[in-house]
C-alpha cells in the first residue's frame, strides 16, 4: 500500500486507487482459488458516514458461495 498516510477517499490519488484496485482483484482471485467461491461482493468504506472504526479508505472482499444466505436485494 502507498505510505502516504492520508487514505481518505477524498484525498487518494488516481494512481493510489489503481493500486488498491489491483490488490483487490488479486485478493478476489486468491479467495476464489483457495475457498472455491463463485463470486464476491466488494464493500468500500470511506468517511465519517460509512460507520467505520478507523477513518481511512478500505475495501472488504466478501466471498460468495452458491449456498450462502447473504442477499442484497431482499
Amino acid at each position: 500500500m502507498p505510505a502516504s498516510g492520508h487514505w481518505k477517499k477524498a484525498s487518494i490519488s488516481l494512481a493510489e486507487m489503481r493500486t488498491v484496485t489491483d490488490l483487490v482483484l488479486e485478493v478476489a482471485r486468491l479467495i476464489r482459488q483457495k475457498l472455491g467461491s463463485t463470486g464476491e461482493n466488494l464493500l468500500v468504506a470511506s468517511g465519517e458516514g460509512s460507520e467505520q472504526s478507523v477513518d481511512h479508505l478500505h475495501v472488504h472482499v466478501i466471498p460468495r458461495m452458491p449456498y450462502d444466505d447473504l442477499r442484497w436485494n431482499n
